[in-house]
């Protein structure tokens, strides 16, 4: 049985609101938005506040029923709520641009505010790195989110150990403090290592 206290460690990941994932293919999967919002409220009633996704999952689908479900709670859970999403996914660049550029980050930030209705997004994932936009860039555009108010914390997703050093290496002292998780696939069905 989970303690009141691991509860509060988990959670609740929206990646199959309105699709499945970041796949334009699979947009026509996933839950419908009336499942989503029950099993929001589900997640709601058995004690977790943090809520994962992604300015991608369903081509942006799972941010704007996670901000509807939001918009209709009371005013106190908003406020100790945590919200995480993530930006850095090529299927929401265009063509052309790197998805980790400052101006993808800072633009892809306020489009995720804004479908979620909040001021500040508690932990801003790197979803993948791009390879393409140097890393000093990408911090640059945390730090500048982070000195706005617009985010708490930041985290990559998808990353190797490399990666994980890199940000730690790069990331200036205004930011460092502020990176706090890695978040990568961990299945009993997966259990390949990345070094790399």
């Amino acid at each position: 049985m989970l303690s009141s206290s691991d509860v509060e460690r988990i959670f609740f990941g929206c990646g199959n609101f309105g699709g499945i994932g970041s796949s334009p293919s699979l947009r026509s999967a996933g839950d419908s938005e009336d499942q989503a919002l029950q099993l929001l409220d589900h997640a709601r009633r058995i004690g977790i506040r943090g809520f994962d996704t992604a300015n991608t999952y369903g081509g942006g689908a799972s941010e704007i029923i996670l901000g509807k479900w939001l918009h209709r709670q009371c005013p106190s859970f908003r406020r100790e709520a945590q919200i995480a999403t993530k930006v850095g996914n090529p299927h929401g660049c265009p063509q052309g641009e790197g998805p980790l550029s400052r101006a993808q980050v800072l633009h892809h930030l306020d489009v995720s505010l804004s479908r979620l209705g909040v001021e500040r997004i508690d932990l801003y994932y790197i979803h993948e790195f791009d390879r393409v936009t140097p890393l000093e860039e990408t911090l640059e555009a945390m730090a500048l989110a982070a000195q706005a108010g617009k985010i708490e914390r930041f985290g990559v997703s998808n990353a190797s150990l490399a990666d994980i050093k890199a940000v730690r290496d790069f990331a200036n002292s205004g930011i460092a403090s502020r990176f706090e998780f890695v978040q990568n696939e961990y299945s009993l069905l997966s259990q390949g290592t990345r070094e790399s």
